[in-house]
């Protein structure tokens, strides 16, 4: 084959376990802050919701704590002062466990990884059975897509590192 003068001959990198791993793990610990980041969003769209006038929108909630919202707000003689204790009372039990999930799975806790990935998957499940069709129903739909989408990535870079360890290191 001829070439050009101006073709260069391509060169070929070998990869080193440092940096193939590095670079897996920072994927990795991205992905899975997305987890601990899905608490606090809880938390924040509760202190919100409550703190706000007129109707109480929930959409970067979770879906079970939508639930139980409407329950709380639908079916019991609360105050607002104690419905919104108790708003922000589930949204921070529920988003502190997230969170801690989070900041177990980053720290490479496969079990609280899957756990975590698994609870959001069926979290956002039940927004298409439980969750009633209005304003917010998008908005949650798309908040949910986008952490689920990075709490399965954080699974699959999970399993990259491990695999990029048993490669190596021939585990």
């Amino acid at each position: 084959m001829l070439r050009s003068p101006n073709m260069k001959k391509q060169k070929t990198h070998v990869v080193t376990y440092e940096a193939a791993h590095n670079r897996a793990v920072r994927q990795f610990k991205k992905m899975s802050m997305f987890i601990l980041w899905s608490g606090v969003l809880n938390i924040v769209s509760a202190i919100v919701a409550v703190l706000r006038t007129g109707a109480m929108d929930f959409s970067l909630s979770y879906a079970f704590n939508e639930m139980l919202f409407r329950l709380l707000i639908e079916h019991t003689a609360l105050s607002n002062v104690w419905l919104g204790i108790s708003i922000v009372g589930i949204a921070a039990v529920s988003g502190i466990a997230f969170a801690v999930l989070g900041i177990f799975a980053n720290m490479g806790n496969r079990l609280c990884l899957l756990l975590a990935a698994a609870l959001y998957f069926i979290d956002f499940i039940l927004i298409f059975i439980f969750i009633p069709y209005g304003e917010s129903y998008w908005t949650m739909i798309v908040v949910h897509i986008m952490f689920m989408f990075a709490a399965f990535a954080a699974v699959v870079t999970y399993y990259q590192v491990l695999a990029i360890e048993k490669k190596f290191h021939k585990v």
